[in-house]
Order: structure tokens, then sequence, then C-alpha cells
């Protein structure tokens, strides 16, 4: 029997081991650590070895994808050489995030498998994120990893600089996605697409008079869904959060999250802005430099905006 998205399933097979390996792990952790006749062991090294084995198979199944270059699940996911590039980043920067943490937990003497349980989410997240190719399966990508962020913030429940990184990094990530999805709603409203490529053809075949008209609130909504992608890759003028957040946060939990991450955001980010926007209209790059001559003046002496000349 024949689906009508099989050639999908098969696209997506990484993410679907991913999902399918974190929930077996995940209710093998909670069968097992809370077993009385096992006396209830920490299976923190056992389900670091086992979320390892985890991300090589997955990097095995990367690596040997059938498919070079495909659009599917409705146009709304994209696999091709920059998000197989990109992909192979993410699970690098796993694997050495995973392996660095082992004696973290030693010397921390944590018990909470659920750590390497949402480092396998995470990653997932991000895996769906690279491959988007449309604003609403980017959003989500994005709300499902800063949730697993969010978490592993505040993993550490009995520090209270845990507990207050955790608490910060959550107002700010949905300050920002607040802002990222009034962007995509007022470029949705302008267009009634959210297609990468839709938006990318609808730009450039519009009259130079019926874009005028428009292209005040198209910058706007641009200017917003830029200003959510700086607050997630912490960009000056953005950054105010990261040091606190940081510092609060478990040792591992900031080598994982400082890095990774922005990987994916950042491949988000130039496969929205400069292969389907700024291709089409050059006057976007007046929303660069304005965030360019904003930061350089915010730089000045004693740290504060001035308007002497």
């Amino acid at each position: 029997m024949n689906f009508f998205f099989e050639n999908d399933f098969y696209a997506i097979l990484p993410e679907l081991f991913l999902l399918c390996a974190s929930l077996a792990l995940l209710v093998f952790g909670v069968v097992y650590s809370t077993s009385k006749t096992h006396g209830k062991p920490s299976l923190m090294r056992l389900m670091g070895w086992a979320t390892i084995l985890c991300l090589g198979l997955t990097f095995a199944l990367v690596w040997n994808t059938p498919f070079q270059s495909m659009i599917f699940f409705s146009q709304s996911l994209l696999i091709d050489e920059f998000t197989f590039f990109f992909k192979v980043l993410i699970l690098l920067g796993s694997l050495a995030s995973v392996c660095i943490s082992f004696q973290y937990f030693e010397t921390e003497n944590l018990k909470s498998f659920e750590y390497l349980i949402l480092i396998l989410l995470s990653t997932l997240s991000m895996f769906l994120l690279v491959s988007a190719y449309d604003l609403i399966s980017m959003y989500l990508a994005i709300e499902m990893q800063s949730l697993c962020f969010y978490v592993l913030a505040a993993s550490q429940r009995n520090s209270e600089f845990s507990t207050e990184a955790g608490l910060k990094y959550f107002l700010l990530g949905a300050f920002s996605s607040g802002v990222f999805l009034l962007g995509c709603s007022f470029l949705y409203g302008i267009t009634g697409l959210t297609n990468f490529e839709a938006l990318a053809i609808f730009f450039s075949q519009q009259s130079q008079i019926t874009l005028n008209q428009e292209w005040v609130f198209v910058q706007v909504s641009l200017l917003f869904i830029l200003v959510g992608f700086l607050f997630k890759l912490s960009a000056a003028p953005f950054h105010f959060w990261a040091p606190d957040v940081y510092e609060g946060s478990p040792t591992s939990v900031t080598a994982f999250f400082s890095i990774v991450p922005k990987v994916s955001i950042l491949a988000i980010f130039m496969k929205l802005f400069f292969s389907k926007f700024l291709r089409t209209h050059n006057s976007l790059a007046t929303i660069f430099s304005f965030k360019w001559h904003f930061f350089s003046v915010c730089r000045r002496p004693r740290g504060i905006c001035s308007e002497e000349n």
C-alpha cells in the first residue's frame, strides 16, 4: 500500500528516528530509575552513552539520505546541500556537548537523566528549523527549540541562580517570540503567503508602483522578524540577557545552548534573508544598515545613546 506522503517520511527519517529514540529513552529512564528492585539507580552515564549512540545513528541517517534536494510536507520543509551542512554541524556540536558533560555529571552528582532527553529533543527541533521552508514551520520549530532550553536553563532546581536564569530566559524568549510572530503576521497580512519561495516570487513580480504603497509595512514586518532573530542569536544590541542566563545555567547547559542553537538560527536567518528576500530587494539592506548604525551609536563612551555630534 502506497501512502501519499511516503517519500516525505523517507526524507524526514533522521527526525523521526530522533523522536522515537527520545521517547524510548524517556520511558526506559522513568521505569528503570524508579525501580525499587534495582535500588533506584542513577542513569546518567548509561543514558549519556545511549544519547551518543542515538546521535551517531542519526548522523549515519543524515549522511546516507537518498535525496539531495527535496521539498516535502506541502512545501513546509526542505532538504538540500545547505541544510545537510548545518545538520552535520548541529550533530557534531551536540555530540561534543554530551561528551564534555560526563565529568560535570560526576562532579555535581546529577541524577536528572531528563537533561539528555532534552538534548535529543532540542537537536530534533534544530533539524526541523534548519529544514523549515515556511513561516509557520519555522516559528513552530523555534518554539520547540526554546521550550527545551527554558527547562535546561532551570534544570538545577536547588539553585536560585539556575531558577533565575530559566525565568529570565523564558520571559525574554517569550518576548522575542512575540515580536517575531508579529512580524510574520504582518507579512502574511500583506502578501497572504507563508512559503519562502512564494514570498520571493511575489516580491519579484510586483510592479514598483504597487509595491511602494505597501513597502513601508513590509519593511516594518521584516524589521520585527529581524529583531526576533537577533534576540535568539544574542546579537548586539539585543544581547543584554545572555550574561545573566549563561552565568546562572549549569555549566554543561551553557556549553550547549550558547553555541549549538546559534547554528540553526543562523542557518534559517541566512536562508530567509540572504537567499530569498535580499536577493529580491536590495532596499532591505537599509534595515541592516540601521541596526549597525544604532549599535555604533550606542557604543559611545558611558554606554548610552547620545544625540551629540
